[in-house]
């Protein structure tokens, strides 16, 4: 077995503990994130070394770059690893040292590494949730500065244009500083549509590129972008065994509390993904308004509360769309006039994706398999041009000042 190494990263620096634990043997390196230092440690890597990193922003960034170098890098879960490290002590050091210890004795709790094409999905949804957020912050703040002035509140969309012009003609009634207040907001609505309206096409067009959309689309509630939250959040429903796994992954299980025969259940645990509890909480607002499973539950349960009811039939959403993803077939409960509906609607907007995106250009697949052929073909490695030395307490070293005197 190779060496182990645990890297706890930080934005600008990497602290290094390098282990071979059955020789006893350990150092620590520690260097800026910059390219002729991050060269300098890559080429001290071994074909059989594994490395630990715990997961952070820039965790995938140097899991793609490392793992073409190395035999395994294994991104460890934050939340499950604390109660391994305690709170005792807390260093570089000893939380490098202990992720390349937990790694070599097979303890340390890591997490599922997307693909990088996953990953541009899961970012392209959250641009999209902020901008929406952003939308309905602002259209709430024009709403409740008009209450606040003593003026009719619009109550349809503020997009549309009898709206629109009902808070123009409310306007003119306002004092200079009102006037110009309510303008900006109009303003910064009309800006975070704008920057919608540039994002909706990729979206689709990104959705409607996976195989497995036009299934999840038979589903009621589940529009486009709550297919592509869930395909992104789930990227292979291989790694969920049972239903009961993925409405886990999701944090819409309720919290337990047994024992001695005993059981005790509480709210939602909230853990798992946000963006997958959304998806299946909107998705099942909207399927519990259509006749089907979804609202005859909701029926069922709603005498315990509105929320409570919600979060079943999202769990039971969930449950759906692991089956039809296994098994690969589309919901058959949906009603067909329901369905041609929600098909006609979907193609308006992949046609209109298609009219305002060029076609995708073909992308080198398996591209970091191949590095480190090309690394041997540039150049022959070299030694680490680095000392090797304990931890450094005050923080890796601050570039010198230019001296004043100097040429």
């Amino acid at each position: 077995m190779g060496r182990v190494i645990g890297v706890d990263l930080h934005p600008e620096s990497i602290y290094a503990v390098i282990t071979d634990l059955p020789a006893g043997e350990a150092e620590c390196v520690e260097f800026a994130i910059d390219e002729k230092a991050l060269q300098a440690f890559e080429n001290q890597l071994r074909p059989d070394d594994r490395i630990a990193i715990e997961a952070t922003t820039n965790a995938y960034y140097f899991h793609d770059r490392w793992q073409p170098l190395v035999a395994e890098v294994a991104v460890a879960n934050p939340v499950k690893l604390r109660p391994w490290l305690g709170d005792a002590d807390k260093s570089d050091r000893y939380d490098a040292a202990w992720l390349a210890i937990l790694h070599y004795f097979g303890c340390l709790p890591q997490i599922y590494v997307p693909g990088p094409e996953t990953r541009e999905d899961r970012d392209l949804v959250a641009l999209y949730s902020a901008l929406m957020n952003e939308r309905t912050r602002i259209k709430n703040g024009i709403r409740s500065f008009l209450i606040k002035k003593g003026l009719a509140n619009p109550a349809s969309d503020l997009q549309q244009k009898d709206a629109r012009d009902l808070v123009i003609r409310q306007c003119a009634r306002l004092g200079e500083s009102a006037k110009v207040i309510l303008n900006s907001r109009l303003a910064a609505l009309d800006s975070v549509e704008a920057r919608l309206e540039t994002v909706r096409p990729l979206v689709t067009r990104r959705a409607m590129d996976r195989p497995e959309t036009p299934l999840l689309l038979t589903v009621p509630g589940i529009e486009v972008l709550m297919a592509l939250v869930i395909m992104a959040t789930i990227d292979n429903i291989d790694r969920f065994p049972k239903p009961g796994s993925l409405v886990k992954y999701s944090g819409l299980v309720p919290r337990e509390k047994s024992s001695a025969g005993k059981v005790h259940r509480g709210g939602v645990k909230r853990t798992g993904s946000k963006a997958l509890r959304w998806a299946a909480t909107q998705a099942a607002l909207t399927a519990i308004k259509q006749p089907g499973t979804l609202r005859d539950l909701y029926r069922r349960l709603i005498r315990k509360g509105h929320n409570v009811a919600i979060c079943a039939c999202a769990r039971k959403l969930l449950t759906i769309v692991w089956h039809i993803l296994t098994k690969k077939e589309p919901f058959q409960e949906t009603p067909p006039a329901s369905q041609k509906r929600k098909e006609a609607r979907i193609k308006r907007k992949v046609a209109k994706a298609k009219e305002l995106l060029p076609e995708r250009r073909v992308v080198l697949e398996n591209l970091l398999k191949h590095a480190p052929q090309l690394k041997e073909l540039a150049g022959v490695r070299h030694g680490l041009p680095l000392s090797l030395r304990p931890v450094s307490w005050r923080g890796p070293a601050k570039s010198p000042k230019p001296n004043g005197n100097s040429t």
